[in-house]
């Protein structure tokens, strides 16, 4: 799934309750917070918009952060229901919203490690929040999305945060890449609308080279997220009929049969989706990840191309 393009007023503080929370989940992933707001600038942008009054929607030159999994395409009283330059709006102004999106990318970056001169590619990379992170910390970055409308917010993104990345127009099943042309690929809910996940897996794996890294995240399965979103398939939402949520078996099925080598799978956002109770469980939730994916709204894969026997 491609993140969405938000438009946001870059001067919004956050939540002081809400900042204190992601305050230290935010160290080590982005830097400090600056106090009072959020630094515009790569990984940061995206969570400007945590809560504070009426955003400026006549501000379409501030694309705002890519939508990660748990809080992605929610629908009425759980965020907005299609994607849309607009659709992350309300979500963003919440603190649910911020507090799992800062989570989610946490752990997208600390499974990608040292990413200072690897050629990365980010499949779906929506408006470029995680292509933009990488970027910042001194990767070669390239994302690939088949939303035009969303690649010109990537590159509006990268350009308001002074970073250097491309953008092209391309599927998650056909890239325009040859084999073996990238160090670490990423993928952000690329696959909850996928029917058969397996080509999609191999053509991530073709284009990584011998020993590259693929970190993939996906909608987790047993969720309270997961079940109320099935409750809306079936009272009718066409959107969740046609999602597909994956466990941490099934990703690493996938991984393994297109020939990678898992090294570490992550849980993210055990809390139900309730404002005050991710305040509370947030500071947890990554020791929670490291232990299990039960629960998990999210689950993040890292695995690795495996060497050829000539390869050195």
């Amino acid at each position: 799934m491609s993140a969405v393009c938000l438009d946001y007023n870059a001067s919004t503080p956050i939540d002081p309750a809400v900042q204190d929370v992601m305050r230290p989940l935010l160290e080590g992933a982005y830097g400090n917070p600056s106090s009072g707001h959020w630094a515009s600038a790569g990984a940061k942008a995206g969570l400007e918009t945590a809560r504070a009054g009426p955003l400026d929607h006549s501000r379409r030159d501030r694309p705002g952060g890519g939508a990660f999994a748990a809080g992605a395409v929610m629908t009425a009283d759980m965020g907005p229901a299609v994607i849309g330059s607009n659709a992350y709006v309300a979500w963003r102004e919440t603190s649910l919203g911020a507090i799992t999106e800062t989570l989610e990318l946490r752990a997208m970056l600390d499974l990608m490690g040292e990413r200072k001169g690897a050629r990365v590619l980010d499949v779906g990379c929506g408006d470029g929040l995680l292509a933009c992170s990488a970027a910042a910390r001194g990767a070669l970055a390239t994302g690939v999305d088949a939303n035009p409308a969303m690649l010109a917010a990537a590159r509006d993104r990268a350009e308001e945060s002074v970073v250097k990345a491309s953008f092209l127009e391309g599927r998650i099943e056909r890239s325009p890449f040859s084999d073996g042309a990238f160090d670490l690929v990423s993928a952000v809910t690329a696959l909850c609308l996928v029917v058969d996940a397996e080509p999609a897996f191999r053509e991530m794996a073709r284009v990584l080279r011998p020993g590259g890294r693929l970190v993939a995240g996906e909608l987790g399965r047993w969720s309270l997220w997961a079940a109320i979103r099935r409750l809306r398939a079936w009272f009718g939402s066409p959107f969740w009929r046609s999602a597909r949520f994956r466990d941490a078996d099934e990703l690493e099925r996938l991984a393994e049969q297109a020939r990678l080598s898992v090294q570490a799978i992550r849980g993210v956002a055990f809390y139900p989706p309730v404002g005050f109770l991710a305040r509370i469980m947030a500071p947890l939730d990554p020791w929670l990840g490291r232990r299990t994916t039960l629960g998990a709204a999210f689950i993040a894969l890292r695995a690795a191309a495996v060497q050829d026997c000539g390869s050195h």
